[in-house]
């Protein structure tokens, strides 16, 4: 999926240290998004490339134009100089970075149920799809969700969405999705 252009952003931590290239690139550690991914790096044919005088983000060779040179964005670089990161603080890292779950706070039917009105626990600068269905489904199944929008853009850390569609439902089912592209 790191190739893939349609999948999103990645938060990458990458670590490693020694005194020689050999030991470094003996040693390296890579978590993706929180997630220790060491044990999936395979040796490339021509290894790791342990001439590591002249670092780059980005490429492994002087010219920009080389083909080891990253063609995408690079955002929020950080560099920790003579040592290996934790475990825990890799994870840290992830948390501070990654979107938090979209949440709903709490549910509110108009006394009249000419309305229902969803908190939602949400975040800055993100993008969310809500939908409602009329019977309950398991995650992941496909069930009776319909959407009611898709566009709702957050108000910060909590966000109001009122259904004045749901008047004549006698009870629904809610669900909120980021969709932020």
């Amino acid at each position: 999926r790191l190739i893939d252009a349609n999948a999103g952003w990645f938060h990458v931590v990458a670590s490693t240290s020694g005194a020689t290239g050999p030991a470094r690139a003996a040693n390296i550690r890579v978590w993706i998004n929180g997630t220790d991914r060491t044990s999936n790096l395979q040796r490339w044919w021509a290894g790791w490339g342990i001439n590591t005088t002249f670092a780059k983000i980005g490429g492994r060779r002087d010219n920009p134009a080389d083909t080891t040179t990253h063609s995408g964005a690079q955002d929020e670089v950080a560099i920790w100089l003579d040592r290996v990161l934790s475990d825990a603080e890799a994870r840290s890292l992830w948390a501070a970075a990654a979107p938090p779950p979209v949440s709903l706070l709490s549910i509110v039917r108009a006394p009249d149920g000419s309305a229902v009105t969803l908190t939602i626990k949400s975040k800055a600068g993100r993008t969310y799809a809500v939908e409602y269905s009329t019977e309950m489904t398991p995650a992941g199944q496909p069930g009776g969700w319909m959407e009611l929008t898709d566009s709702l853009v957050s108000e910060g850390d909590q966000t109001i969405f009122v259904d004045s569609t749901a008047s004549n439902l006698p009870s629904a089912f809610y669900r909120v999705r980021d969709v932020t592209p």
